[in-house]
């Protein structure tokens, strides 16, 4: 059973309108790589508004780090 890395995109674990601090492209791929260095996963967490829809600007970010990573 692999070890599992979980952490959240902002600064909270739910949707929060008053969550302005979001990891960086560059925080996000640093964490990604260290935890699955040795096949280990990373669960990130990316907390749907309350109509129950991902925010674009988390989704934007995301794409940019599948990117990065070529996923």
């Amino acid at each position: 059973m692999p070890f599992e890395t979980t952490v959240v995109l902002g600064e909270r674990w739910f949707y929060n309108t008053t969550d302005k601090k979001y990891k960086t492209l560059a925080e996000l791929e640093d964490i990604y790589r260290t935890a699955t260095a040795q096949d280990n996963i990373l669960i990130l967490n990316v907390g749907p508004n309350r109509e129950g829809r991902i925010k674009e600007t988390d989704v934007a970010l995301l794409l940019q780090l599948k990117e990065k990573l070529k996923l």
